[in-house]
């Protein structure tokens, strides 16, 4: 049993001996934890036969450093006596470390970077918390509201209104939230959120044409996102060099000049922002014949 970054690198070695069976069943006692201030503990339904009777990861490496924000899996290998394994990947989110401070409760993305902070008024640790729904759109009217239960025992609301530091509301995606305690500690329970798309504000999807460019076109019409925003375009070809830009208004129709541009495969992105300042991306293939 081993803990993995996302390149394939082995970060920690938790167990490896005997067991008395094979799991039929593996999980996570939670989803996140914060280096050096918690744990996730490893739950089967068999034990090893010898060694430790739960296994856990504190969020450091082999030399018991800290490891980086980001995603890792911790693997459980198993061989039966005629050498058919059986694996388990299970991912967890290792998080930044918070900053000081108290009554906070931190919100991550998948990528362990905190986007938002709310905070206690006045500032008390949050003993327990939960929410009044587990998804919602970033930016909707009421935004989520958080149930918390301070050191006194009184009960206190928060609003999150889907948005980072920067006023900017966040992509669709999973979240963390994770409570911050007075002595900075990640004890208590973390909770994922889902961050749903608004409906009707998903920019239309840009397309290519003529694709394939025949031999003789001069240039690659390329019809722009929908999107009340501006958008950009970055053509690149096989070996990752950009070979041409440029962009538009919101639906606009781009003309890209092929001269002095060899046959081939080219990849085009779009970026573009949605109505509610979320970033969108898209990449498209074109050919070009000559």
């Amino acid at each position: 049993m081993a803990v993995y970054n996302t390149a394939g690198e082995r970060v920690r070695s938790l167990y490896s001996g005997p067991a008395s069976a094979a799991p039929g069943a593996v999980s996570l006692s939670q989803p996140a934890l914060i280096p050096g201030l918690g744990s996730v503990t490893l739950l089967m339904d068999s034990q090893p036969a010898t060694g430790p009777a739960a296994l856990a990861w504190d969020g450091t490496n082999d030399q018991g450093q800290a490891v980086a924000p980001g995603t890792y899996y911790l693997k459980v290998e198993t061989r039966d006596p005629f050498g058919q394994a059986t694996v388990f990947d299970l991912a967890v989110q290792a998080l930044a470390a918070p900053l000081d401070g108290a009554g906070t409760l931190d919100i991550y993305n998948s990528a362990g970077e905190r986007v938002a902070s709310l905070a206690l008024s006045p500032a008390a640790s949050i003993v327990d918390f939960s929410l009044a729904q587990d998804s919602f759109v970033a930016g909707a009217s009421g935004g989520l509201v958080i149930h918390c239960v301070d050191s006194s025992g009184a009960p206190q609301t928060l609003v999150w209104d889907g948005r980072n530091a920067a006023g900017q509301a966040v992509a669709a995606g999973v979240y963390t939230l994770l409570p911050r305690s007075q002595a900075g500690t990640s004890s208590l329970k973390a909770i994922d959120l889902t961050i749903l798309s608004a409906p009707g504000l998903e920019p239309t999807a840009p397309h290519l044409a003529p694709d394939p460019a025949q031999p003789g076109a001069t240039s690659l019409s390329i019809q722009g996102p929908a999107s009340g925003q501006d958008w950009t375009l970055n053509l690149y070809n096989v070996a990752g060099e950009r070979v041409r830009q440029g962009g538009g208004k919101s639906g606009a129709l781009l003309q890209v000049p092929l001269a002095g541009l060899s046959g081939g495969l080219y990849v085009a992105e779009i970026r573009t922002r949605d109505g509610q300042g979320r970033p969108w991306r898209w990449e498209l293939k074109a050919a070009i014949l000559r």
